[in-house]
Protein backbone atom coordinates (compact mmCIF):
# COMPACT_ATOMS: atom_id res chain seq x y z
CA UNK A 1 0.00 0.00 0.00
CA UNK A 2 1.26 3.48 -0.77
CA UNK A 3 1.61 6.19 1.90
CA UNK A 4 -0.19 9.31 0.66
CA UNK A 5 0.31 12.66 2.36
CA UNK A 6 -1.00 14.92 -0.40
CA UNK A 7 -4.34 16.55 -1.13
CA UNK A 8 -6.03 16.90 2.25
CA UNK A 9 -9.39 17.63 0.60
CA UNK A 10 -9.27 14.28 -1.20
CA UNK A 11 -8.48 12.39 2.03
CA UNK A 12 -11.61 13.80 3.68
CA UNK A 13 -13.60 11.41 1.46
CA UNK A 14 -11.55 8.41 2.56
CA UNK A 15 -12.41 5.90 5.30
CA UNK A 16 -11.09 6.94 8.72
CA UNK A 17 -10.11 4.47 11.44
CA UNK A 18 -9.28 5.84 14.86
CA UNK A 19 -6.59 4.06 16.80
CA UNK A 20 -7.59 2.90 20.27
CA UNK A 21 -6.87 5.45 22.95
CA UNK A 22 -6.36 4.54 26.55
CA UNK A 23 -5.64 7.36 28.93
CA UNK A 24 -3.29 6.46 31.76
CA UNK A 25 -2.19 8.54 34.69
CA UNK A 26 1.02 7.56 36.41
CA UNK A 27 1.54 9.97 39.27
CA UNK A 28 5.02 8.55 39.96
CA UNK A 29 6.03 9.26 36.34
CA UNK A 30 4.14 12.35 35.11
CA UNK A 31 6.09 12.34 31.82
CA UNK A 32 4.34 9.05 30.95
CA UNK A 33 0.81 10.42 31.44
CA UNK A 34 -1.16 10.46 28.19
CA UNK A 35 -2.35 8.30 25.33
CA UNK A 36 -1.04 4.81 24.72
CA UNK A 37 -1.39 2.83 21.49
CA UNK A 38 -0.58 -0.82 20.81
CA UNK A 39 1.99 -0.31 18.07
CA UNK A 40 4.64 2.31 17.56
CA UNK A 41 3.74 4.77 14.82
CA UNK A 42 6.71 4.00 12.55
CA UNK A 43 6.26 0.23 12.90
CA UNK A 44 2.59 0.40 12.04
CA UNK A 45 3.25 2.66 9.05
CA UNK A 46 5.85 0.21 7.72
CA UNK A 47 3.50 -2.77 8.15
CA UNK A 48 0.84 -0.95 6.13
CA UNK A 49 3.33 -0.11 3.39
CA UNK A 50 4.16 -3.82 3.05
CA UNK A 51 0.53 -4.84 2.46
CA UNK A 52 -0.33 -6.01 -1.04
CA UNK A 53 -3.00 -3.49 -1.93
CA UNK A 54 -3.24 -0.93 -4.74
CA UNK A 55 -4.90 1.51 -2.31
CA UNK A 56 -3.37 4.43 -0.45
CA UNK A 57 -3.33 5.35 3.23
CA UNK A 58 -2.43 8.28 5.44
CA UNK A 59 -1.55 8.27 9.13
CA UNK A 60 -1.60 11.18 11.54
CA UNK A 61 0.47 10.70 14.67
CA UNK A 62 -1.00 13.76 16.36
CA UNK A 63 -4.61 12.67 15.91
CA UNK A 64 -3.99 8.90 16.05
CA UNK A 65 -6.04 8.27 12.94
CA UNK A 66 -5.47 6.25 9.78
CA UNK A 67 -7.23 7.15 6.54
CA UNK A 68 -7.71 4.53 3.81
CA UNK A 69 -8.64 5.13 0.22
CA UNK A 70 -10.43 1.76 0.01
CA UNK A 71 -13.00 0.59 2.52
CA UNK A 72 -11.72 -3.00 2.30
CA UNK A 73 -8.28 -1.84 3.51
CA UNK A 74 -9.90 -0.03 6.45
CA UNK A 75 -11.84 -3.16 7.41
CA UNK A 76 -8.73 -5.35 7.12
CA UNK A 77 -6.74 -2.91 9.26
CA UNK A 78 -9.44 -2.81 11.93
CA UNK A 79 -9.64 -6.60 12.13
CA UNK A 80 -5.88 -7.15 12.05
CA UNK A 81 -4.46 -4.38 14.23
CA UNK A 82 -7.15 -3.19 16.64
Amino acid sequence: MKYWNKQHKLRKKWHKVELPRTYIRMSAFPELDGWVVRHKFADLKRQLQLLESPGKFYMSIMHKEVYFEKQSDAVYFSLRYL
